[in-house]
C-alpha cells in the first residue's frame, strides 16, 4: 500500500492541493481532511493537481465529486488539473473528465487568450 500525501498552497482566494500517491478507500480521508482545511479558508477557487497521483478508485472519485459539489454550492470554482494514466481513465469512464478537467483546461486557455 502506498501512502497518500497532499500538499496545500493557499494564496489569496485560491487553494491548490497537490495529490501524491494512490487515492482509494484507505487513503481518501487524507484528501478529505485537506479539502476541509481549505474550506475553512473559504477559498473561491479550489484546484486539485493530480500530477503525482498514480491510482484512483471509486472512493477517490467520490471525494472529488463531493468537493466539487461543496465548492460550487458556495459559487466557487473547482478544477482538477494534470490528470493522466489510470486516474484519467477512471474519470473518463465515469463521464466526469469533461466536467472536472476539460472545463479547467478551457478556462486556462481562455485566461491566456484574454491576457494576450
Amino acid at each position: 500500500m502506498f501512502d497518500l500525501k497532499v500538499g496545500i498552497d493557499i494564496k489569496g482566494d485560491r487553494a491548490l492541493l497537490a495529490v501524491n500517491g494512490e487515492l482509494d478507500a484507505a487513503s481518501s480521508p487524507v484528501l478529505t481532511e485537506a479539502i476541509e482545511a481549505v474550506e475553512v479558508a473559504r477559498s473561491d477557487l479550489l484546484i486539485i493537481d493530480l500530477t503525482e497521483l498514480s491510482f484512483m478508485d471509486s472512493t477517490g472519485i467520490s471525494v472529488l465529486v463531493q468537493a466539487r459539489n461543496r465548492v460550487c454550492d458556495r459559487d466557487g470554482d473547482f478544477h482538477v488539473v494534470n490528470v493522466s494514466g489510470g486516474p484519467r481513465r477512471a474519470l473518463e469512464h465515469t463521464g466526469l473528465y469533461d466536467l472536472m478537467v476539460a472545463q479547467a483546461e478551457q478556462s486556462a486557455s481562455e485566461e491566456s487568450r484574454s491576457s494576450a
